[in-house]
Parts: structure tokens; sequence; C-alpha cells
């Protein structure tokens, strides 16, 4: 299959105006999340591997009691997908992704994000179709009505 070819399969709101566009598309996810997210995962899991946390926050990553390189290694060993999955919900290699409004929403803001307004105050905002949205996934993976010790 060729780029053109490739073009016109995919359904019509996925369709670029050329086969370059398509592919360089492609190619910048493949090196966004394909290389740099790969790159990024595995930086993380050797600094968990050394007790350390990479990027994130120290005090966001509750190492048990004693952690060190040997206990780190011995869960590796048990289970590296386990490991590292863990690892990548508490320091993920992509941390945020961004969108746009389908259609005009109210949000509610809280904590001084994004509203002037006194801290644990919460405000109804209005944002309009097109306006961007970002998710903050680093964040989210410590939702505590998720997991148990986020």
């Amino acid at each position: 299959t060729n780029a053109s070819e490739s073009n016109q399969d995919l359904p019509r709101e996925y369709q670029r105006s050329t086969d370059v566009e398509l592919m360089d598309q492609v190619m910048y996810v493949i090196g966004f999340a394909g290389i740099g997210g790969t790159s990024a995962g595995l930086s993380s899991t050797a600094s968990f591997l050394l007790g350390k946390t990479g990027e994130v926050p120290l005090d966001l990553v509750k190492f048990p009691p004693g952690w060190n390189l040997d206990i780190a290694r011995q869960e590796y060993i048990k289970s590296p997908h386990n490991f590292i999955r863990e690892v990548c919900r508490l320091d993920p290699p992509v941390t945020s992704a961004t969108t746009s409004l389908k259609e005009d929403e109210e949000v509610l803001l809280y904590n001084n994000v994004g509203v002037n307004c006194l801290p644990g105050v919460k405000k109804l905002s209005f944002f309009p179709k097109g306006t961007l949205k970002q998710y903050c996934i680093s964040m989210s993976n410590r939702d505590p009505e998720k997991f148990e010790d986020p």
C-alpha cells in the first residue's frame, strides 16, 4: 500500500489534502509517541529502579520503607510488565494531551486554576466551541477515587 492509497482508505474526516501531509503527520506521531514516549518510559523505569523519580517531584511518589536497588530489581524481575506500567502511571512518558472543544462547554474550575477567585472557591466558567482543552495525564493518574494509594 502506498501513501496515496492509505490516504484514500481513511474516513473522509481523517484524509489529508496531500499524501505528503499525511506522511508528515504519521512520522510525527511515530517520532513523538514511538521514539520519544519509549525513551521517556525507559528513562523513568531506570530512575525508579534507582529509587529516583525522574521528572516527577519526589513528594508525589511514595517508595515503600527501605526501598533500595535490590528491592526494586526484585520487583522488576517478579513482573517487568507490572513494574513498567506502574512507573508509567506515576511518571507518564506523555504527560498531557490537547484537543479542542467540539461544542460550547461550562466547566467548574477551582483552587485558583484559571479563575480569579480565592483558593478552594469554585467558579463555573464558559468556554466556546474550538477552545483548546488540555488533559493532564500525570495528575489524573493520582486520582484517589481510582487508585488506592496514588
